[in-house]
């Protein structure tokens, strides 16, 4: 999950100056935030390793403020963590009663005598990392600056007129 925005890059007085200006500027400003989250979105969607869809589908933007946006998957899905960092080799095994891993299970055609196995293999050995969030913003991450500095520099013209 990637939270972003004025308050969270450490600009919260940018927020406090923003607030201060018309609403056609402040308007201006929310719908770059918006632009630059739907752009990141749309980079996570595409850089998701999909296995069941569920994580892919998962995905999403929500705004707890104006000037903040969270991208990423939902709190249901409680693995999305486990897929952008992996998990440490010598932890515990998943548990067999998880619905997700015995889909994932059937889903490879694994019989039902070697689930256990898969499942000590994993914690035993770990599950390798695969960064699509991070690897997401970094490859479209300047051209979400370049979307706000845009729409601020817009927005400023207006102003001076």
């Amino acid at each position: 999950m990637i939270r972003w925005g004025f308050e969270t890059i450490g600009l919260p007085e940018a927020v406090n100056y923003w607030r201060q200006f018309p609403i056609r500027e402040r308007k201006a400003l929310e719908a770059g935030l918006k632009k630059a989250s739907q752009m990141l979105l749309r980079e996570m969607k595409r850089r998701v390793p999909v296995s069941s869809g569920d994580l892919k589908k998962a995905l999403r933007i929500r705004t707890p403020s104006k000037f903040e946006h969270i991208v990423g998957a939902d709190s249901r899905n409680r693995y999305a963590h486990v897929v952008e960092a992996g998990r440490k080799a010598g932890a515990k095994a998943p548990p067999l009663s998880s619905r997700r891993l015995q889909r994932w299970l059937r889903q490879h055609n694994i019989p039902k005598n070697e689930w256990y196995a898969v499942a000590r293999s994993i914690g035993q050995k770990g599950i390798l990392a695969r960064p699509f969030m991070a690897e997401s913003l970094q490859a479209v991450g300047d051209k979400m600056f370049k979307e706000l500095v845009v729409r601020v520099q817009r927005a400023m013209k207006r102003r001076g007129k």
